[in-house]
């Protein structure tokens, strides 16, 4: 489905999966980089991960490069720990090296892992590292350089000083190559109140400089995006408060997030789990399910439509949403993305 130059992909409770040759943004979960070309389908599945390796394996989350390079993250269930697993092709998905997993510090449990790739083909994987008590989690990034096929150290973007729980990172890279990770933050572990924070790098995940967007409320579910044909970074969250989704942007690559730059959009029905955003240039799409059910910090309903909203104003003011979802596939939906194909 087209809607607006949008290759939607929405997920159906069982999976999703697409063939889209390449996006102008990054949304989360999803990088094709933009000259990644097409290969063809693989006439039967492929496995990539050891079944002897964990008793469950979830969440995958797919990046391509420019270089043909692909690479493959999940969710690594195992008797007693939760990490990341990982495996690279150097042919466009033909073949796959040997599966990896990652050792996360202090014996944390790993959550929300999310792969990019840059057009210089270098891969960044985030996922969150929530402490064996569960009272705090860090957002962790770890880089893959070019032509390699594992992952460096992985590196706190997140405030070390502050061991909070955090929630929904999700990484976009801006046309300055800078990345930017947006995530919930919150206060204790209540879970009542909350901010969301953009933490930023320009030294390829070195080092992290962090800003607040918000106040304390009751923001999560997040998620961002960043254009290549601008300098403009989004990040999109619920606002609880409101009970409606919001869309905070940056203009100069992630380095300032002014308190103008903010819409709240309002949907009919009960905003559901992850907003996603797609930008290019001045406009700005926001893909938000919506659901009779309440989300929560504790419960993600399913949802009854996919709705998709457009600024032409780089977020300023935005046209009536349309229905994106797809009735035929079914009645209930589940996390949906967008990404801008090459034309």
């Amino acid at each position: 489905m087209e809607v607006r130059g949008l290759l939607l992909v929405a997920c159906v409770l069982a999976g999703c999966s697409s063939n889209s040759s390449s996006n102008a943004s990054n949304p989360a979960g999803s990088s094709v980089g933009a000259d990644a070309g097409t290969s063809a389908a693989p006439t039967t599945p492929v496995q990539i991960a050891a079944t002897a390796q964990s008793i469950y394996q979830t969440e995958p989350t797919v990046a391509i490069a420019p270089n043909g390079t692909v690479a493959v993250a999940w969710l690594d269930l195992e008797p007693a720990t939760a990490t990341v697993g990982f495996a690279f092709s150097q042919d466009r998905g033909d073949t796959w090296g040997d599966s990896q997993l990652m050792t996360l510090p202090n014996g944390a449990f790993a959550s929300n892992e999310i792969l990019v790739a840059d057009p210089q083909s270098n891969f960044y994987l985030v996922t969150l590292a929530v402490s064996s008590d569960q009272t705090s989690s860090k957002v962790l990034v770890a880089k893959a350089a070019a032509g390699q096929s594992t992952f460096g150290p992985l590196i706190e973007a997140s405030n070390p000083a502050s061991p909070l729980p955090r929630d929904a990172s999700a990484m976009s890279i801006a046309q300055d190559q800078s990345l930017n990770v947006v995530y919930a933050e919150y206060a204790d572990t209540t879970y009542q109140t909350s901010i969301v924070v953009s933490s930023r790098s320009t030294d390829g995940g070195a080092t992290w400089t962090r800003t607040p967007l918000n106040t304390q409320g009751a923001f999560g579910w997040t998620n961002g995006c960043a254009s290549r044909t601008s300098e403009k970074v989004a990040a999109v969250f619920l606002d609880y408060t409101k009970e409606d989704a919001s869309v905070r942007w940056s203009d100069d690559n992630g380095a300032t997030w002014p308190e103008a730059n903010e819409t709240d959009i309002s949907p009919d029905e009960n905003p559901g789990e992850f907003p996603s955003c797609v930008a290019d240039g001045t406009d700005l799409w926001l893909l938000q399910g919506v659901t009779h059910e309440q989300a929560s910090t504790t419960v993600e309903p399913t949802l009854d439509g996919i709705k998709l909203s457009h600024s032409s104003d780089g977020g300023h003011t935005f046209d009536p949403a349309v229905m994106a979802q797809d009735p035929a596939a079914g009645s209930k939906y589940m996390r949906s993305l967008a990404t801008v194909q090459g034309d």
